[in-house]
């Protein structure tokens, strides 16, 4: 998925357009694990996008009916999206989509979002700042590149995270002329960095270049982008720290109510991972 173009399109896409969407919050990470494994967030995804297509559908958007409606969304239009309209058999059945590879669940999605970008309510959002000529609200510029034409986008969302990635051309080959010529092929798509220490690394890497585009690129990141992130996982750790103080101490008043009277039970290593924690509050609330 991060070797996609498409994902980084569609972060940036929800990045942008997200109040308009009415989406709930997740992050990159979650988006993938959710094209990933077709969880419910796959699901509020698109039924949330499927709401704001018109017509609206006849059909309610549920669990059992929304794969059904969103193929009768595209349907009419798959044919008219040139590069996805050979390289995906998508089926009215809704039972299909499960057995989908992630890869093709992204590409389904990015073709949802080209429907959704069409709809009235997007456009007249999109109206008024570009008729002011606040054309960078809704086009990504690029955050680098080099003389060998490699290009470097930067998404810095503190809801969807940080990504970095980089788009190699293809090495021109002969070119040919008239209705035989193919197009080009595509680039090389890559996501370098999605965290602190991913970043620092690709900073250190650029600020070495031997292309000045590409140190001007470290610097940035170095200046802007690491110190964020840096604050970040800061506050993960001492989020961290602070659930596994509530778990030890929720533990050990457990532990201390048993052996005032209550029938004991076997007790177990303690583990301080969120997952003990929640199942720890659980078992207390049954006790009282």
């Amino acid at each position: 998925l991060r070797r996609m173009w498409e994902l980084a399109s569609i972060i940036n896409f929800f990045n942008t357009f997200r109040p308009i969407l009415k989406l709930v919050e997740f992050s990159a990470e979650e988006l993938e694990t959710a094209l990933l494994t077709c969880n419910d967030l796959l699901m509020d995804i698109h039924t949330a996008l499927l709401k704001g297509i018109h017509p609206p559908s006849r059909v309610p958007l549920n669990r059992d009916s929304w794969v059904t409606v969103l193929y009768k969304k595209l349907k009419d239009r798959w044919s008219k999206i040139s590069y996805l309209s050979d390289s995906v058999n998508f089926r009215s059945e809704a039972e299909t989509y499960s057995g989908f590879d992630p890869s093709t669940r992204l590409i389904i999605l990015r073709a949802l979002c080209e429907v959704r970008l069409d709809q009235d309510d997007v456009r007249a959002h999109m109206e008024e700042p570009v008729k002011k000529g606040y054309l960078s609200l809704f086009r990504k510029e690029r955050a680098g590149s080099n003389l060998l034409g490699t290009t470097y986008w930067c998404e810095n969302n503190p809801i969807s995270g940080y990504r970095l990635y980089r788009d190699i051309p293809t090495p021109k080959g002969k070119e040919f002329k008239g209705r035989t010529a193919s197009p080009p092929p595509p680039g090389q798509w890559e996501t370098l960095a999605s965290n602190f220490d991913e970043f620092q690394s690709v900073a250190d890497t650029l600020l070495s270049s031997k292309f000045k585009q590409e140190i001007g690129l470290g610097k940035r990141l170095k200046q802007d982008i690491l110190p964020v992130l840096e604050a970040v996982e800061k506050k993960k750790v001492r989020d961290l720290k602070r659930k596994q103080r509530q778990a030890k101490l929720l533990v050990t008043t457990l532990e201390h109510n048993l052996d005032s009277g209550r029938a004991k039970r076997d007790r177990k290593p303690v583990n301080y991972t969120f997952p003990e924690y929640d199942r720890s509050i659980n078992e207390a609330i049954k006790s009282t």
